[in-house]
Formats: C-alpha cells, sequence, structure tokens
C-alpha cells in the first residue's frame, strides 16, 4: 500500500505531537516533585528454550535441542 506524501507528513506530525506529549508528562511528574513513571524491573532471571535448533560452533551443522538460560549464561545444553 502506497501512502501519499501529505499522508505521510501528517503521520509524522501526529508521532512527533505524540512523543512531546510524553515528555512533557514526565517533565510535569519531576517539576512536582514526584518519580518519574518507570517500567517494572524484569523478575524473570531463567527461560527454557525447548525444541531449539543449536550450532555448537565446532561442527558444520545445527542441531535439535533444549537451551536453558540463566540471567545471560547458558547453564544446559540438550542435544536430541
Amino acid at each position: 500500500m502506497k501512502i501519499s506524501a501529505g499522508t505521510r507528513a501528517l503521520l509524522i506530525q501526529v508521532a512527533c505531537i505524540s512523543l512531546i506529549a510524553l515528555g512533557c508528562m514526565a517533565s510535569t511528574r519531576l517539576l512536582a516533585g514526584q518519580e518519574p513513571i518507570l517500567p517494572a524491573p524484569a523478575t524473570q532471571t531463567s527461560i527454557l528454550i525447548n525444541n531449539a535448533r543449536i550450532f555448537d560452533g565446532i561442527s558444520n551443522q545445527l542441531r535439535s535441542g533444549n537451551l536453558l538460560i540463566v540471567r545471560s549464561t547458558i547453564k544446559q545444553n540438550t542435544l536430541h
């Protein structure tokens, strides 16, 4: 779908106005002595990926397996 130049310019203006509004809301909270609204920290520290295609860095082939990742470290690699 093609978007005309006028429509594209209007979409850019709306996006800019939205960003300015968000910035104003954040500034107002700070000036009022309130804490800014921040996203909640991630509580998930591990993830299990089943049926992954794994490259071991040695062979030239991908193998099927499962991965357990804890924080940013691969703790377990079960190849099938």
